[in-house]
């Protein structure tokens, strides 16, 4: 018969290597499925910021478009006064 006791520290040792192995998939798994949430995570934060653009994009536009307004407003406004300078010199020189 075959001393089986010389085999035994090779197949502890091969035990634990697959053990250490397995250990090792189910950490690589579980890392997996981490990432693989971690990136959904972003694609969805990329969505809100491209949505946070874009209405920062329309805002702006929004209010480039009051500002013009106002300017134009403005410009109205001082064409008034000096019309109303001027028909007042009119007046004044009639007199």
């Amino acid at each position: 018969m075959t001393d089986y006791t010389k085999y035994v520290p090779i197949v502890i040792i091969a035990a634990g290597l697959v053990a250490s192995a397995v250990t090792a998939q189910i950490k690589i798994e579980n890392n997996s499925d981490e990432l693989w949430d971690l990136s959904e995570g972003v694609d969805e934060n990329e969505e809100s910021i491209e949505l946070i653009q874009r209405t920062l994009i329309q805002r702006q536009g929004e209010t480039k478009l009051q500002v013009q307004r106002i300017e134009t407003e403005q410009r109205n406004q001082g064409d008034d006064l000096d019309q109303i300078l001027l028909l007042l010199k009119q007046i004044n020189v009639n007199d």
